[in-house]
């Protein structure tokens, strides 16, 4: 099996760049919004629970930030 010229990681890289919203099939401009949205409902869901506080605190932590 030959390897390829470029790495995998460098041929999604550059098929990402290459991306343009207007070259986007509807039915996956869709799926994206439904994504997101599902994403954006979940962490509203869930943000004021004692997890979400935890994780928060967590990440506040560990980034050092907050000081």
């Amino acid at each position: 099996m030959a390897i390829p010229a470029r790495p995998l990681v460098a041929q999604l890289g550059q098929f990402v760049a290459d991306l343009r919203f207007e070259t986007l099939p509807p039915a996956v401009v869709d799926k994206a919004k439904a994504v997101v949205n599902h994403a954006v409902t979940v962490a509203m869901a869930g943000f004021g629970t004692e997890r979400a506080a935890a994780a928060r605190q967590a990440v506040v932590s560990q980034e050092g930030l907050g000081t």
